[in-house]
């Protein structure tokens, strides 16, 4: 569809704020986008509110098999609206490419994302797209701190992305809990099949190095896996024989884990549990 000059100017705020919510998360299935935007509405109301946005050029979707749930994100209209608004911080306006392996992980961080931000009110996000598009977490903290459109556009004009490799390990989220006036700030890694030892090794030094004083939640599909991943995690990052493999020292105090199913249906105090022989269930 052409995109026409003033075309979009009926949207209203909360429009955009659901068109960045989705392409920030690359895509979302309707299941989700009712979670976040219509909890309290039925699934016929959500499929009409996406059914209004592709109508509209805003929304593509793509049906990866018969027997799953469809894939909803931006089409290239909806990406430059957003952008040339001022609305979000993108530089890169090409659909997403849909990878049906990498979309159900990441439509289980994004539901992680959105259990998360229920128990939170106030609370800050970066998604990993945003990270790997070269969003730093202090660069979208002025964007959206910016009050006009004036200053937003003066902003993006003078930012330049800091490349596609911010971190030595992208996590799959970065948040920050605002609780009286004082930030805490997460890093989320999913673990949607078991990692290796090489990967095991690469998580624990990329996330130590890039947040060393950032709690890390590790989320496993499954609890053997979860289980499996948190042995390892302990064992590699405290016995003096994998030193070597160790870039650095590693504080697994702030390291926490659990499961999937657990995560997106339990509080979140009781959810995580820390990475240490005791199983003492507490997230302080």
């Amino acid at each position: 569809m052409t995109r026409r000059k003033g075309q979009f100017n009926h949207l209203r705020e909360v429009d955009y704020e659901r068109l960045i919510y989705i392409h920030s998360n690359r895509t979302m299935p309707p299941s989700l986008i009712k979670k976040k935007f219509l909890p309290d509405k039925t699934t016929q109301r959500t499929l009409q509110l996406i059914h209004n946005y592709k109508k509209k050029g805003l929304l593509f979707q793509a049906q990866p098999l018969s027997f799953e749930e469809s894939i909803i994100g931006l089409t290239e209209n909806g990406i430059q609206e957003i952008v040339e608004k001022r609305k979000a911080l993108f530089k890169y306006r090409s659909r997403m490419k849909v990878f049906l392996k990498e979309t159900e992980h990441h439509h289980c961080v994004t539901n992680i994302r959105i259990t998360i931000e229920q128990t939170f009110p106030k609370l800050f996000w970066v998604s990993d797209m945003e990270m790997r598009s070269g969003v730093t977490r202090l660069d979208k903290k002025k964007f959206q701190s910016l009050p006009t459109f004036e200053e937003k556009d003066r902003f993006y004009k003078n930012w330049r992305p800091k490349g596609k490799s911010l971190f030595e390990r992208t996590p799959d989220g970065y948040f920050e809990v605002i609780h009286e006036n004082y930030w805490y700030p997460y890093v989320l890694e999913y673990e949607n099949y078991p990692y290796n030892r090489d990967q095991i090794f690469a998580v624990l030094n990329g996330l130590e190095k890039n947040f060393p004083k950032t709690k890390k939640l590790i989320v496993s599909a499954t609890m053997k896996n979860g289980l499996r991943l948190s042995d390892h995690l302990l064992k590699y990052a405290t016995l003096p024989e994998f030193r070597d493999r160790r870039k650095r020292p590693v504080d697994i105090s702030r390291w926490y884990w659990g499961v999937y199913d657990q995560v997106v249906s339990q509080p979140f105090e009781k959810a995580f549990q820390p990475i240490q022989p005791s199983q003492k269930k507490t997230l302080p």
